[in-house]
């Protein structure tokens, strides 16, 4: 007799598959030809070109939409990292995955993060913070969107390595612009803002987590977050604002970023 799959996993992997073709050509067209891109305004034939203009982006410049946008990118993955132990096992038991095996996905995602961290602090001085958040995002939707539809412990493991990954990096892209662009009156409020965010993401997680225990939800629940992640990055596209790198030309650090690895992994 063939074995029996688990719940939904075939229906599953034809829906993220497709979720998943979407999402990088999406970002594509949000960059190409979404708000805030310099158009130009055509003029008559005999006439010098005209000066461009350019289409406004509706939360740029506006505080709360910052904020949220750098809450929303940070805690998903810490309410990942609180409410995981709660549903594990049904993991473990879905995807045929041992109890150390799953320790060591988790250690590998954690370790993502961290190296992240790093990585994030160099190569956002020679890259614009914009399209490194929105590239960094998308990796982030990519990984939360690999683990539902995993058959397997590689899949899911790569999905978990990925989403900490991204959100060490978005840790150094997504906050300076709230406490740098801001006047320094907001900054009390800044701190305030996100240690809610971060906090309530530790104490929203178990919740969550039992939640999705007791319905053996946790596909999901992963999906859930995908979703979150892509409204982030739709909101990132209206708000976030062009701005060139602080140091282009700076060079890379080779060795402390392979020293930087092998210490957090």
């Amino acid at each position: 007799m063939r074995p029996r799959r688990d719940g939904g996993s075939a229906r599953w992997v034809r829906l993220m598959t497709g979720a998943l073709l979407l999402v990088p050509l999406v970002v594509r067209f949000l960059e190409v030809y979404g708000v805030g891109e310099v158009v130009p305004v055509r003029g008559p034939a005999a006439a010098p070109a005209a000066p461009t203009r350019r289409i406004p982006r509706p939360f740029e410049g506006k505080y709360p939409a910052t904020v949220a946008c750098a809450i929303l990118a940070l805690a998903p993955f810490i309410v990942v990292t609180t409410a995981r132990a709660l549903f594990g096992e049904q993991v473990q038991q879905d995807l045929h995955l041992s109890r150390s095996g799953m320790e060591i996905i988790a250690g590998l995602s954690t370790a993502g993060y961290a190296w992240g961290a790093l990585w994030g602090g160099d190569i956002a001085q020679r890259l614009p913070r914009r399209p490194l958040f929105l590239v960094c995002e998308g990796v982030f939707v990519l990984g939360c969107l690999l683990a539902p539809v995993a058959t397997g412990p590689v899949m899911y493991g790569i999905g978990h390595v990925l989403a900490g990954f991204a959100t060490g990096l978005l840790l150094v892209v997504a906050v300076p612009p709230v406490v740098q662009r801001f006047p320094a009156a907001k900054l009390p409020i800044t701190v305030v803002a996100i240690n809610i965010g971060f906090f309530g993401a530790v104490c929203i997680g178990p919740l969550v987590g039992g939640w999705v225990a007791a319905g053996h939800h946790w596909r999901w629940f992963y999906a859930a977050l995908a979703a979150l992640g892509f409204a982030n990055l739709l909101l990132a596209v209206l708000t976030l604002p062009n701005q060139p790198p602080p140091d282009p030309g700076l060079r890379f650090d080779w060795a402390a970023l392979v020293l930087g690895l092998a210490a957090t992994a």
